[in-house]
């Protein structure tokens, strides 16, 4: 077994540099003109985030001129190594910008304006049509994945953290006694009582907690199940259905413009 050389930092730059691919081309003119693109979208940015135009703004106008004035070399020294990411941590900071900006300039519905069991038509990362949940600032939907089709929570775009989801309509409430949440609750077994954890109920044989049910507050020592929301999946599948079909459709139609115009 050889040991593997170590890799010369400085000539893999300068070969780079000297042997530029197109890409590395194409990617540094479109970082230096990057700018007046994220001026446009300042212009767009949604009413419920224009409190954030001014902070934005005065980041761009004083970060903008490092950016446009980049140099190839300096890119390349950026884009090839750690030191080179610590000698111009500018570029790092401008991205990070740009993306906040470019985020808060696309449209969504803000969580603000959601009603709670109301469906909406979404863009997200799994769901086409999701029921809001006010509480949990999150959509419960259909996903799919490896074959199996579930009642899956995606939060909206402007939650706090792992926001993946943007209202683009409101298709309506949802029909009385379906709930909008991904999961009706836990559920004893042999009972059919109703559950839940109680994080406060620790103690030497219980170090996270104990289950709990709600009707009398005693402690459930039954084996439970989460039980699904079916009656949420049924209510949503035949709008889950025609959502997937439209997009779908716009996607085919896209591909078909696109190979019109290379032909």
């Amino acid at each position: 077994m050889t040991d593997k050389k170590p890799i010369d930092v400085e000539a893999l730059l300068e070969d780079r540099i000297n042997n530029p691919t197109p890409w590395n081309v194409k990617s540094w003119e479109f970082l230096r003109a990057n700018p007046e693109y994220i001026r446009e979208k300042i212009a767009a940015v949604q009413p419920h985030q224009q409190h954030l135009v001014p902070g934005f703004t005065e980041k761009l106008e004083a970060a903008a001129p490092q950016i446009e004035s980049l140099t190839f070399e300096d890119y390349m020294d950026y884009q090839t190594s750690a030191e080179g990411r610590d000698r111009h941590p500018y570029i790092a900071a401008w991205k990070k910008l740009a993306l906040e900006i470019t985020e808060a300039a696309v449209f969504r519905i803000p969580k603000e304006d959601c009603v709670h069991g109301h469906v909406y038509r979404l863009h997200s990362r799994n769901l086409s049509v999701g029921a809001w949940h006010e509480g949990k600032v999150g959509f419960s939907g259909i996903r799919e994945k490896f074959g199996s089709r579930y009642i899956f929570m995606e939060y909206h775009w402007d939650a706090p953290s792992f926001a993946t989801a943007r209202p683009l309509e409101d298709l309506g409430p949802l029909p009385e006694g379906i709930v909008p949440d991904d999961s009706l609750g836990i559920f004893a077994e042999a009972s059919g009582r109703k559950a839940y954890w109680d994080n406060e109920a620790k103690d030497e044989k219980h170090k996270l907690g104990r289950l709990r049910y709600e009707d009398t507050n005693e402690f459930c020592d039954e084996k439970t199940t989460h039980r699904g929301n079916l009656p949420l999946f049924e209510y949503l599948e035949p709008l889950d259905k025609v959502e997937r079909e439209r997009v779908k459709a716009e996607w085919e139609a896209h591909k078909n413009r696109l190979e019109s115009k290379d032909a």
